[in-house]
């Protein structure tokens, strides 16, 4: 059987590194079949009642980005703390639309996305995580990072602290 990862690619605490990191992730770990374009472009629905809307301001709070209740669309809509994250949704989001129109090859959008984004930034890129700390919101890859360093470890059943963590590589 054939995994297809799908991601959340736009949320309000990716950053601008964060997003071109994941294509080197993706192709890194050669997952580019694997994934379908338009993942690539996937933004964050933020429904009525959810947790997200409730979060603790230590954990990023994201309630100063979010809009009023979208009744019609079931969501509230969102605005990226760095704008240009919602300008590059909206550039990739129309890219992905174009290619599946024409029937590129995904390997060809994948590269394609990656290439194109990559130079139009280079010469804005921040300093990583600037945005962020003044948004006061936690690294989309921070999260990712400490989820893949969990799975390498177990934790016994009984253990009421970190002391009896074990590898289990």
């Amino acid at each position: 059987m054939t995994l297809r990862p799908s991601l959340v690619a736009f949320t309000p605490w990716t950053m601008l590194d964060d997003y071109l990191t994941m294509f080197d992730i993706v192709e890194t770990n050669d997952l580019i079949d694997a994934i379908d374009p338009v993942q690539y472009a996937i933004r964050l629905l933020i429904p009525p009642g959810s947790a997200l809307l409730n979060q603790p301001a230590q954990y990023g709070s994201i309630e100063k980005f979010v809009g009023p209740l979208d009744q019609g669309g079931f969501q509230y809509p969102w605005t990226h703390p760095d704008p240009r994250m919602d300008e590059l949704h909206q550039d990739i989001s129309s890219a992905v639309e174009d290619a599946a129109k024409a029937e590129e090859d995904p390997i060809e959008t994948f590269y394609r996305l990656r290439d194109w984004k990559r130079k139009a930034f280079a010469s804005s890129r921040r300093r990583r995580g600037s945005k962020r700390a003044e948004a006061g919101l936690l690294s989309a890859m921070e999260g990712w990072l400490i989820v893949a360093s969990a799975a390498k470890f177990r934790i016994s059943p009984d253990s009421e602290s970190l002391s009896s963590v074990e590898s289990i590589e």
